[in-house]
This record gives structure tokens, C-alpha cells and sequence, in this order.
């Protein structure tokens, strides 16, 4: 399943054959090897993004205890513990960013799934941050915002070898801490505007 991101992360969804993908894993190209599991490269495809959505679970599960064991510092532990999750799972990360609008049928949809898992699970991460709240907050709307932005962050540094703007992982997770403890503290202070 690694060497099918993998190689779609490196050559695209396209031009990536079966025979690459065995080779990346060890097997012997173009003998059938992968063929014996699955019918297709795009039923493989949609294995391999199952499998990266499965990784995103164990994540959460991961989250879950951080903020089990100290509540006030799980805001500051979160990006260390994405930034673990993002460097073990790069090649999934490239590929489905990079790639996953090209991808047909049921791959595309896993990949739409593995998105609405992120932003779910910091929908959710946002709730249990929060606690009571005087006004109604759109958790869902600024989940979507703090993970895009991350997930451009590391996509962009992946992709081209460089963070945007030469902004280093360091700086950028101290903005993203200010940024979100601000909100989540003016959240739990006061009711959200009308808009």
C-alpha cells in the first residue's frame, strides 16, 4: 500500500503502471504479483487511501489520549503529534493532495472521505478544546480552516522541498498555536457574532 502513494506522490496517478508500483515494493515487475489481491491499479489506489484513512484513526485515538492526559497543554501537543503524523504518512499526503482530484471512481471518493476525517476529527478536537460555550460556534466551518491551512503548510514543504515564504515549521506552529488559543479562548469568553 506504501509504494502505491508513493510512487503516484513521485510520477502522478497516470503515468504510475502496476509494474512500478512492484517494483517500489520489491516484487518482481510486470510478473502479476499485486494482481492476485486486487482486480485493478485503481482498486489497489482505493486500498491504499482505506489503509491512510484507517492511519488517520489511530491518529485521532492518539489526540484522544493528549487530550486525555492534560487538557491544558493539549492545544501546544496537537501540532507536535500532526507533525509526527505528517512525516510518517508524507508519501500518502502527497499523493492524495497532489494527486487525488486525478484519481477515478471509488479512489476519488476514499480520498474525499480522508478529508472529511481530518476535518471531522478537528471539528471534533475543537469541541472537547472549547468546553461551554456562550454562543453558537461553527466548529465544522473553522475545523476546515485550521486543517487546510496545516495541510497546505506541509504539502507545499513536501512538494517543492521548502516551506512557503521560508516560514519554518517552528514559526509556523507558533502562529498556528497563537492563532487558534486566541479564537478557542475568545470562543469560550463570548458568544460568536451574527454574521
Amino acid at each position: 500500500m506504501d509504494s502505491t502513494l508513493r510512487v503516484i506522490g513521485k510520477i502522478g496517478y497516470a503515468d504510475a503502471t502496476v509494474a512500478d508500483i512492484e517494483r517500489d515494493a520489491g516484487l518482481s515487475p510486470g510478473a502479476g504479483g499485486l494482481y492476485r489481491h486486487f482486480n485493478s491499479k485503481e482498486e489497489l489506489l482505493a486500498a491504499a487511501v482505506r489503509k491512510y484513512r484507517e492511519e488517520i484513526r489511530v491518529w485521532e485515538s492518539v489526540i484522544d489520549q493528549i487530550a486525555t492526559d492534560d487538557p491544558s497543554k493539549a492545544i501546544k501537543s496537537v501540532p507536535q503529534a500532526l507533525g509526527k503524523f505528517a512525516s510518517d504518512q508524507q508519501n500518502a499526503i502527497i499523493a492524495i493532495t497532489l494527486e487525488g482530484l486525478r484519481f477515478p471512481g471509488v479512489a476519488r471518493q476514499e480520498v474525499k472521505a480522508a478529508y472529511d476525517d481530518g476535518y471531522g476529527f478537528f471539528a471534533d478536537g475543537l469541541r472537547k478544546f472549547t468546553g461551554p460555550t456562550e454562543g453558537e460556534i461553527d466548529f465544522e466551518a473553522a475545523a476546515i480552516q485550521m486543517f487546510a491551512g496545516i495541510i497546505q503548510y506541509v504539502t507545499q514543504t513536501m512538494a517543492f522541498g521548502a516551506p512557503p515564504l521560508g516560514v519554518t515549521l517552528d514559526r509556523y506552529v507558533a502562529s498556528w498555536l497563537r492563532t487558534w488559543s486566541y479564537a478557542i479562548d475568545g470562543w469560550r469568553a463570548e458568544p460568536a457574532p451574527n454574521l
